[in-house]
C-alpha cells in the first residue's frame, strides 16, 4: 500500500510503502511493515509527490502515477520485487497537466496558482486501452467547490492519454479553441474558418468573464432543462460553453435531423 505525506499547499512531499503478507486480520501473519520512502519531491521540483496510484500493465510491470498541482500528473516505473522505483527505467513520464491561460488570478500567498489544479490520478485498463482519471479544479470549498473528474485514454500505460477532443492531456488537455473547434465540426461537418473560430473564442471568453462576475447567472443557465447538474462542476465555465453551444446549434448550416 502506497501512502503520501505532505503539508497543505507545498510540494515538499513524499510517497512511502507499507507491505503486509495478508489482508486477513485473523491471520498471525497480519502485520503492516513500513518499507520507507519510495519517492520525494522538493521545493525546486516541478511536481508534487502525493496521490499515489499503482497500476500493472498488460505485461505485469508495475507503475506508479502521482501528482497534484505544479506541472501535473507524473509516472515512474516500479521494481516488482521491492515496490520501490525501478533502476532500469528512471524516466519521469508526464501524463496530464493544465494549460496556462492568458489571464489568471495571482496565486495566494504560499499556494500554487488555481489554474494548476489537477490531481488524484487513477488508471484502469479496459479492453485495448488504459483510462486515466484525474480531478480538476478546486475541492473543499463547500458550495463554491468546482471539483470534477476528467478522463483520457491511451494504448500505452505511459501515454499519451488523449481526451475527448483528441488532445494530449500532458499538453493541458483541450483548450477552448480546440473544444469549440470540435463542437463546430460535430454539428456542421467542417472545420471553422479562422475568423469564425475567433468569434467563437471571443464569445466564450466574454461569457466566462460575465459568469465569473455573476455565478448565480451561471447556475440559472446550467440548471435549465430536465437533466440534473452535478453541483461540483465548474458552473461558470460550463455555462460559458453552454452559451456557445447554443450559438453553434442555431447556425443556418447546422446539420440536424428533421
Amino acid at each position: 500500500m502506497y501512502y503520501a505525506y505532505s503539508s497543505f499547499g507545498v510540494n515538499t512531499s513524499g510517497i512511502a510503502l507499507l507491505t503486509n503478507k495478508t489482508l486477513n486480520q485473523q491471520s498471525p501473519d497480519f502485520h503492516w511493515v513500513d518499507e520507507g520512502p519510495v519517492l520525494k519531491s522538493r521545493a525546486e521540483d516541478d511536481f508534487n509527490a502525493i496521490d499515489p496510484n499503482l497500476i500493472l500493465d498488460e505485461k505485469g510491470r508495475a507503475w506508479l502515477s502521482f501528482g497534484s498541482f505544479w506541472s501535473g500528473i507524473k509516472m515512474r516505473k516500479l521494481d516488482r520485487k521491492t515496490g520501490k522505483l525501478s533502476s532500469d527505467d528512471t524516466k519521469v513520464y508526464s501524463l496530464a497537466s493544465r494549460y496556462r491561460p492568458e489571464h489568471y488570478d495571482p496565486a495566494k500567498p504560499g499556494l500554487p496558482p488555481d489554474y494548476q489544479a489537477i490531481e488524484a490520478p487513477f488508471i484502469v485498463r479496459h479492453g485495448d486501452y488504459y483510462y486515466l482519471f484525474v480531478s480538476y479544479d478546486l475541492c473543499c470549498r463547500g458550495t463554491k467547490s468546482t471539483y470534477h473528474t476528467l478522463v483520457g485514454r491511451s494504448k500505452e500505460v505511459t501515454g499519451p492519454y488523449l481526451d475527448a477532443a483528441g488532445k494530449n492531456m500532458s499538453e493541458g488537455g483541450a483548450t477552448p479553441e480546440e473544444r469549440l473547434t470540435l463542437a463546430f465540426r460535430l454539428v456542421t461537418a467542417r472545420q471553422p474558418r479562422p475568423g469564425e473560430l475567433k468569434i467563437l473564442v471571443d464569445g466564450f471568453r466574454d461569457h466566462l468573464t460575465r459568469y465569473r462576475k455573476d455565478p448565480e447567472a451561471s447556475l440559472l443557465l446550467v440548471r435549465a432543462g430536465e437533466a440534473p447538474i452535478e453541483p461540483k462542476l465548474g458552473t461558470e465555465e460550463l455555462a460559458a460553453y453552454s452559451a456557445m453551444a447554443g450559438l453553434i446549434l442555431n447556425l443556418d448550416e447546422t446539420v440536424t435531423r428533421e
